[in-house]
């Protein structure tokens, strides 16, 4: 589990508050960033999207959003 934080850390510093990427660790765009750590970031991102929804769900109620009356 230790040698997960700093990819963790990294993940996290790039995203913005919706789980998209805001930013990316190497210059270029996404095109230019290494498979290999665009695969452990995509699943770091992946599992806080899923925890960042939980809790999201818990705090204003399941389905909320597509419960919303225009």
């Amino acid at each position: 589990m230790l040698a997960l934080g700093p990819w963790v850390q990294d993940c996290i510093r790039m995203m913005d508050s919706d789980g998209a990427y805001a930013h990316f660790k190497f210059s270029g765009e996404l095109d230019d960033q290494p498979s290999l750590d665009m695969q452990v970031f995509d699943a770091i991102r992946s599992v806080w999207c899923e925890l960042r929804n939980k809790d999201m769900e818990a705090k204003f109620g399941k389905n909320s959003l597509s419960n919303h009356k225009r």
